[in-house]
């Protein structure tokens, strides 16, 4: 009988710099291949990932969480208060979510947002929003398949690694308290997050 791998999900901390940042790199040079120039996604440095990495997680404007399976890092996640000009107070924003392209397809996705779903319920945030790539049709799937719709007349450029890339980002919305889709038993085999302080930063349940 094969044994089940063990998904958990926490906070952070400065000594993830490195697998984070190899993720970052690594899904962003598979994820965004045929939308961005491959001249940018083949000199991405994971050296100057961990220094970006290092300087976030120490400076702490912003919530990450990792998601764990099998003792290793596989994915990580940002979120907060939202960054738009229009935003009200208790819009939240997720920022960022990549995983190592080796496990997609296997629920971790959801399930990190699960967790910060939650987290963002149990600050006051009564809605959430996030930018995706228009080009990406992965991405924009999962995002609906989690309960997020697409805004009309919501789009904006934007600059990539100090590249000026003709493309457009789309915001999606969704109401906290919104279902989202239910995993399965096999994907949510051994999740759990360590409990602490109620805030952005700590797990719950």
């Amino acid at each position: 009988m094969a044994q089940e791998i063990e998904n958990y999900i926490r906070d952070a901390d400065v000594s993830d710099a490195e697998a984070i940042a190899r993720i970052h790199v690594r899904s962003w040079q598979v994820a965004y291949r045929g939308m961005m120039p491959d001249s940018l996604l083949d000199n991405l440095s994971v050296q100057d990932r961990i220094l970006q990495w290092q300087k976030r997680l120490t400076d702490h404007k912003e919530s990450t969480l990792v998601v764990e399976t099998g003792g290793s890092v596989a994915g990580w996640a940002t979120f907060g208060q939202s960054r738009d000009d229009d935003a009200g107070a208790r819009t939240g924003e997720l920022t960022a979510i990549y995983l190592d392209p080796l496990v997609w397809g296997r629920g971790l996705g959801k399930l990190l947002y699960r967790e910060i779903e939650k987290r963002l319920q149990q600050a006051a945030f009564t809605e959430v929003t996030l930018w995706v790539l228009e080009a990406n049709s992965r991405a924009r799937r999962f995002y609906s398949s989690i309960g997020y719709a697409e805004e009309d007349g919501t789009t904006k450029s934007v600059l990539r690694e100090g590249v000026e890339i003709p493309e457009i980002r789309v915001r999606y919305r969704k109401a906290l308290g919104s279902s989202v889709n239910p995993i399965s038993s096999t994907e949510i085999a051994g999740a759990r997050c360590p409990i602490d302080i109620k805030s952005l930063n700590s797990c719950s349940g």
